[in-house]
């Protein structure tokens, strides 16, 4: 009779999966692409609009949902893909937090727990966190997980605040992922591509109607005007906002024509189309996380604007603080006025070789474990 326990040769990969968002369902992709070829990969709770991106890039995905892990756990191991989802975010906090107690990631790792399916935390953020209770929460969902590691230096440190000290760190996978997988993937296909100098993110906090998002947009416009570069695109990162804000979209589209600069307006259709735009775009500005680090990773420039603690602790723990600036604590026309210093500033940050080696490990170090932990 044969005793011997085998690694898992199904995995699952949770996270944010419950919207059609790129940074999100990039890291999926990473991993589902590395992962493919030993186990197969479902995801957890996914919509299928999420599920449709990863198989648009041909990886072999399927959603698995609680009541079919539950009926037949067997085999599996569960990793808990990068996201923003164990900290605070700038504002809404009292919000968050009763959110976060009641959600997708308490009820998954209840569930993963009650059916002895061993999971990782891999790549997430972690911190700050002001409720003692939460605090408590995610110390039990760490000490939980057969591994854990977290995406930059200031989540370390929170974690060890709280007791945790078997925590590992590693850059986020995006700041060597993005360059990396549109390489493998999708660079024989960029024949005569298109090269923007600037690119601008439609976000809320950008192209909402709210006064601030409103005066924001205009120093930035002007700040553009001023500088005359030939060509701007506009850019979606999810098809959910692709038709709210367009008397604003329009409106500065007009702007800039007006001027003698050329317009082209980009929906979301994938991670392809959106990677080669951030690749070949000399300036992205952006007021969210993985849209800048994927420009980064192709050695571009970046005008973050964010009041988000993962955001900002990403780009002062890399020294790169001339592309960020605070979203509510900054005026329009400082961010106007860093707009310009970036413009006309031909350097751009190289990823030092050992923090893109790094990124990279993220990856090894899931399929290490992977078929590695015995269950």
């Amino acid at each position: 009779m044969n005793n011997k326990i085998e690694p898992p040769k199904k995995i699952i990969l949770a996270g944010r999966c419950d919207h059609d968002n790129y940074g999100d369902s990039l890291m999926f992709a990473f991993y589902a692409e590395r992962l493919q070829g030993s186990h197969e990969v479902f995801i957890l709770e996914s919509n299928q609009t999420f599920i449709d991106r990863l198989l648009q890039d041909g990886l072999s995905v399927k959603n698995i949902s609680y009541a079919d892990l539950k009926k037949q756990p067997d085999g599996f191991i569960a990793v808990f893909v990068g996201g923003g989802y164990f900290g605070e975010p700038e504002i809404g906090k009292k919000k968050w937090h009763k959110a976060f107690s009641h959600g997708y990631f308490p009820e998954t790792i209840k569930l993963l727990k009650e059916t002895n399916v061993p999971f990782i935390i891999h790549g997430v953020e972690a911190g700050p966190i002001s409720d003692p209770k939460t605090k408590n929460k995610i110390k039990y969902y760490f000490e939980s997980a057969v591994h854990a590691t977290v995406r930059n230096k200031s989540s370390l440190l929170f974690c060890e605040s709280i007791g945790l000290n078997n925590v590992n760190y590693l850059p986020d996978v995006v700041l060597g992922g993005a360059k990396n997988y549109y390489d493998t993937k999708f660079a024989r296909n960029s024949i005569d591509d298109k090269v923007f100098d600037v690119s601008i993110h439609i976000t809320g906090r950008l192209f909402s109607k709210n006064p601030l998002a409103r005066l924001n947009l205009n120093s930035i416009s002007n700040a553009l005007i001023e500088n005359t570069p030939k060509s701007v695109a506009l850019f979606f990162d999810q098809t959910t906002y692709e038709n709210s804000f367009q008397h604003q979209i329009e409106r500065l589209a007009s702007k800039l024509s007006l001027n003698g600069i050329e317009v082209r307006i980009f929906k979301y259709e994938g991670h392809e189309p959106l990677l080669k735009l951030l690749k070949n775009s000399k300036i992205t500005i952006t007021t969210k996380l993985h849209a800048g680090m994927s420009a980064l990773s192709f050695e571009n420039k970046v005008l973050s604007i964010s009041s988000a603690p993962k955001i900002k602790r990403f780009y002062n723990e890399n020294s790169i603080s001339q592309f960020h600036c605070s979203y509510f604590f900054s005026t329009p026309g400082k961010k106007a006025r860093q707009l310009k210093a970036i413009i006309n500033n031909n350097t751009s940050w190289i990823i030092p070789k050992n923090t893109r080696e790094q990124s990279m490990k993220n990856i090894e170090i899931i399929q290490s474990l992977a078929c590695a932990t015995k269950i």
